[in-house]
């Protein structure tokens, strides 16, 4: 015989015994919390919750005893707060960020900087009070320790000596091929003026021997991979990656707005001057080894190009620029 069938229970009936569920933990909770306030109340004087930071002692398995800190917070004062927003919003003396030049080592910055210096700006060399001084510059503050490019440093070094040029700015900064780089580094160092305090790194009768300008490329990117901090700054930034001063700690850029020392530059500098209105800054044309007036007597039959890096040196370039040209786009030349 089938057993019989059990009816459900009446709807009403279910929803009261949910009803009573419910209403049995509501008094349950209010129960449980009356005697913790009770409990604290009674203890308050052994517990000195007047106190910014107070403790309160519990037993484990009867035998140490183990004390939990509590930190007391001040009750939030909405007028002091909005009181204190007000006043730092007050203290704001412009919303617009005014425009500064990051100067990496031969990338056309001298022009740059000589662009600016004509209209009373002061970008890279002439943000920093240094000898020997430039009369393209209106130098600010104080002076500056000599003999080291303070403004081919990354901007995210600064502050230093309590000053920073870079602060609430929006910078830009240009970058070269690695290549076209490293050949004008060549010429520049080895062109340089002999000071007491600057001796000659090269052999000037050599200037046009491809054999002689990679072993001294090669030599620099080798020391510039060993120096120690002192040794950087006195590199003044030649032979650090571009990648370094637009990348810093963090993968956190640090460069706004970045230009590239080729066929557009002219156009991409006077676009971005005239969206921060300094559109009266003009920048010269430029070859492809740099100004047309630094770089007037310069031509494949008195200079070395990048034709004469020979493998070896690409190698140099290749591994100790890889960000570089990952980074920005330039391609690698096949080293066979």
């Amino acid at each position: 015989m089938a057993a019989p069938r059990r009816e459900p229970r009446p709807f009403h009936l279910r929803r009261q015994s949910a009803y009573t569920i419910i209403a049995c933990f509501v008094v349950f909770y209010i129960v449980s919390q009356t005697v913790v306030l009770i409990f604290f109340h009674l203890n308050s004087p052994k517990l000195n919750v007047g106190s910014d930071s107070w403790q309160r002692g519990f037993v484990s398995y009867g035998t140490n005893v183990h004390t939990q800190r509590f930190v007391s917070f001040p009750l939030y004062n909405a007028t002091a707060e909005k009181a204190q927003a007000l006043l730092y919003t007050k203290s704001f003396q412009s919303l617009e960020r005014p425009l500064k030049f990051l100067h990496i080592p031969k990338t056309a910055g001298s022009a740059i900087e000589n662009a600016a210096g004509k209209n009373g700006i002061n970008w890279g060399s002439c943000a920093f009070f240094h000898k020997p001084k430039r009369d393209i510059c209106d130098y600010p503050g104080t002076e500056w320790p000599m003999r080291i490019g303070w403004w081919h440093l990354p901007t995210y070094v600064f502050p230093l000596a309590e000053s920073d040029p870079y602060q609430h700015a929006e910078v830009f900064g240009v970058i070269r091929d690695p290549y076209e780089r490293m050949v004008s580094e060549f010429y520049y160092i080895c062109t340089l003026k002999v000071k007491d305090w600057r001796p000659d790194q090269c052999n000037r009768s050599k200037l046009h021997e491809s054999t002689y300008m990679n072993q001294w490329l090669m030599r620099k990117m080798h020391d510039r991979e060993t120096k120690t901090a002192a040794g950087y700054l006195l590199d003044n930034g030649h032979f650090t990656p571009q990648f370094e001063y637009i990348v810093g700690p963090h993968e956190t850029r640090y460069v706004d707005y970045i230009l590239r020392l080729d066929d557009t530059l002219n156009p991409q500098f006077a676009h971005l001057m005239q969206v921060f209105g300094l559109g009266h800054v003009k920048l010269k044309k430029f070859q492809a080894l740099g100004s047309a007036e630094d770089f007037k007597d310069r031509s494949d039959d008195t200079h070395l190009t990048t034709d004469a890096l020979d493998k070896h040196t690409l190698d140099w370039i290749h591994n100790r620029y890889s960000q570089d040209f990952l980074d920005f786009g330039y391609v690698k030349r096949a080293v066979v």
